[in-house]
């Protein structure tokens, strides 16, 4: 059903393609929800009544195993997948209230509860809290952004968005549901703000609402539902449900082995959504998360060594990222494994290979998701342990190494390890875990084009555990990684660790009024951005961003402005580091609305002859662009005879005849239209012989009429005063005998 301009039902095809302000929700998954004629569910199924979730089988709600003390709910424990990161994706558990999202007043969520008791957090809830949460931090652990439960202090676009978890859709909603979000909430004008609602979810339960919540933050992220359709293109399942224990996040993964983000039909047969793009892309600001570990055998960085253990973690962020791990062992029998998290996304690739990068054994079973190799080192030495994806879409996510090997008693350097990397205003900070006793330096190297080319940024001495490095500029993301050697040998690199630094302010912006509604943006591109965020202001104080435009963007159009108004703009440049200053300001202002100019006035015969008329009137508009002159010849219809410039008010006409009828009229005109006419003036030409002139300028009273109407006839001449008819005949050299013969012969 439609609600308030929002999509919140089953629907047909026509009515599902979502744009950026139409609703979606995710109904319910309990009994409850079985659907009848009249229902307006997503999802009309039935969940199991129970679900494995790490090889235990879990009825309901999920639990850790230890007994935790009940918490106030203002005490959520704190989780974070990836501190630091610009950009936050914040699960709400402890109620929030909304005055206004959408069509929606007044949205209250209370707290998550599966126990009624919206005070304290028991046991078990907290358990199922740390549950939802790794669950999420998996989904989006291949992207640059933390995950977490702690409040973040801004939700303003590209900086954070709100998972509110908590009670149920009866609530408010008005639908059985079991979450609801806008599609491109994080980048448009809606509160960043989705819902999720346990109610519906199995009373809370873990792995539901874990699905549910990725599945609605991935709508404000600009994703639609993956759809199935048969072979004629006809809709089968507004959320297809996968197969083979796999399925879309952004279908129905509830109840798959593993919900992954999928590459597939969306709005129609033939529209082909690519969840991971579309979640990466420069509009959502965040984009990837920078790689942890080096590709090659020549980039691996040190695998962690304590005795005869070894240990690492890591992300695959995409199906083509490989971590490469180098270690050093004796001949004899080692063991390496890879795991994967509980409700994993990453199908785990395990190979060993020699220091130069030939593969010695792989595993990559298809019985679980984690692999494992052992193999028989028969030459002691270097070598290499990588971890990859099994390479089908959405097969990526977080992973830990652990093992065996026969450690080699050799003069090595321990690697450095734990490498972080921290923005200080230009400058990077390094510091990282000095794992060697005889090292004689460490050498710090770089790079700014993603780990391709390095080169060293600076050897520091024995001991030393941090470095800073002021050698960076705007918009590059730079990458860093350390090395300790000694007289006679070097170690591996440790870990990679990246920033990027905001860009640099846009340059040269022109503004230029193209209408009247209308105003054309030009500015210098800058390096390193994702995108350019307008502002615009009409007071150059109070600036409000209007609009996003894509990387590389040099130029934009704002339009839907007022006429005769003066804006002024600016510019920011922006990338997963965050925002530039602003542009120089630039100011336009808009084309006047132009109207209809009003009719001229007073328009009167100023001269009459048998060769030419005059005429002049009152010019009453101030916006016009001429006149035009409209002339009758005695009782036939108006037609154009001329037109005269702006503030023009005489005009006279010198194609007429002796002894006619001439009538005249005068509009004004601009590019908004014509006006009405002005009065209609008539006057009847004398002969050629006896042309009437106007003594002094005056008009000449027998020969012209300044009404509407012709009035002018020999009644009207002759009721002149006999003096006044002396001196005009007088004038003329005329008997007024001889005159009146001929005027009305």
């Amino acid at each position: 059903m439609r609600n308030s301009g929002m999509l919140v039902s089953s629907r047909t095809r026509t009515r599902r393609r979502l744009r950026s302000e139409l609703l979606e929700s995710r109904y319910a998954m309990d009994g409850a929800c079985a659907a009848t004629a009249n229902s307006h569910f997503d999802l009309d199924i039935t969940p199991p009544v129970s679900y494995f979730l790490g090889g235990d089988p879990v009825s309901g709600t999920t639990t850790s195993g230890v007994s935790l003390a009940a918490i106030p709910i203002s005490q959520v424990p704190a989780y974070s997948s990836l501190p630091g990161a610009a950009d936050t994706l914040y699960l709400d558990f402890n109620g929030h209230f909304e005055s206004t999202w959408g069509s929606y007043s007044n949205v209250t969520t209370p707290a998550y509860s599966t126990d009624s008791d919206y005070t304290t957090f028991s046991d078990a809830e907290q358990a199922n809290i740390q549950s939802i949460w790794s669950q999420v931090a998996e989904d989006y652990a291949p992207f640059n952004i933390n995950v977490t439960t702690v409040e973040p202090a801004s939700f303003a676009n590209g900086v954070a968005m709100r998972v509110a978890i908590g009670g149920s859709s009866s609530d408010w909603l008005g639908s059985s549901a079991g979450g609801v979000g806008y599609v491109n909430s994080y980048t448009n004008s809606i509160v960043n703000t989705v819902y999720v609602f346990p109610a519906q979810l199995a009373n809370g339960t873990a792995k539901y609402v874990g699905e549910a919540s990725s599945h609605e933050a991935g709508h404000s992220f600009g994703l639609n539902h993956q759809s199935q359709y048969d072979s004629t293109g006809a809709l089968v399942n507004d959320y297809y449900a996968g197969a083979n224990g796999k399925a879309p996040i952004m279908g129905n993964s509830y109840s798959a082995t593993r919900g992954l983000w999928w590459n597939g039909t969306s709005t129609s047969a033939t529209t082909i959504q690519d969840d991971m793009s579309i979640i990466s892309r420069s509009t959502n600001t965040f984009g990837y998360r920078p790689d942890d570990y080096g590709n090659t055998a020549s980039t691996a960085a040190a695998l962690a060594v304590s005795g005869t253990q070894v240990n690492a973690a890591g992300v695959i962020t995409q199906t083509t990222d490989v971590d490469e791990f180098s270690f050093n062992s004796d001949v004899g029998t080692i063991t390496l494994n890879v795991g994967v998290p509980t409700n994993n996304n990453l199908d785990a690739v395990i190979e060993l290979q020699s220091a130069t990068g030939t593969v010695l054994a792989s595993a990559a079973p298809t019985t679980s998701f984690g692999a494992s190799l052992t193999f028989n080192i028969t030459a002691a030495g270097s070598y290499r342990l990588a971890v990859k994806s099994q390479g089908s879409y959405g097969d990526v996510g977080q992973y830990t190494v652990s093992g065996t090997i026969v450690p080699l008693v050799i003069n090595s350097v321990a690697a450095p390890s734990n490498l972080t990397a921290a923005k200080s205003g230009t400058s990077v900070n390094l510091a990282w875990t000095d794992n060697a006793t005889n090292e004689t330096a460490y050498v710090v190297s770089r790079s700014t084009d993603g780990g391709t080319t390095w080169t060293t940024a600076a050897t520091v001495g024995a001991d030393a555990t941090t470095y800073t490095d002021a050698t960076s500029s705007a918009g590059q993301t730079v990458s860093y990684r350390v090395q300790a050697s000694n007289a006679t040998a070097t170690s591996a690199w440790s870990n990679v660790a990246s920033v990027t630094f905001a860009p640099a302010a846009p340059t040269n912006l022109a503004a230029t009024a193209n209408s009247t509604g209308g105003i054309n943006l030009s500015w210098s591109d800058v390096s390193g951005e994702t995108g350019y965020k307008i502002y615009r202001s009409t007071d150059n104080i109070t600036f409000t961003q209007v609009a996003t435009t894509s990387a590389k963007a040099t130029s934009y159009t704002n339009t839907g402005l007022t006429g005769n108004t003066t804006y002024f703009y600016k510019v920011v440049a922006s990338n997963a580091g965050g925002d530039s200053a602003g542009s120089n300001v630039a100011s336009a202002t808009t084309i006047s609305v132009v109207t209809v100019p009003t009719a001229p006035s007073g328009l009167k015969v100023t001269s009459a002859s048998a060769s030419s008329v005059g005429i002049s009137w009152t010019d009453t508009s101030g916006n016009e662009t001429g006149f035009y002159i409209e002339r009758r010849v005695g009782n036939k219809s108006f037609v154009v005879i001329a037109s005269v410039g702006s503030n023009v008010t005489s005009f006279t006409d010198s194609a007429v005849s002796g002894r006619t009828k001439y009538s005249y009229r005068v509009r004004s005109y601009n590019s908004a239209g014509i006006s009405s006419a002005s009065n209609t003036v008539s006057v009847n030409t004398p002969s050629a012989s006896s042309s009437l002139g106007s003594p002094s300028g005056s008009t000449l009273a027998a020969a012209t009429s300044t009404s509407a109407t012709d009035t002018t006839d020999d009644s009207s001449c002759r009721s002149l005063g006999e003096s006044e008819a002396a001196i005009i005949f007088r004038q003329l050299g005329e008997r007024p005998d001889d005159f009146w013969a001929r005027f009305w012969s």
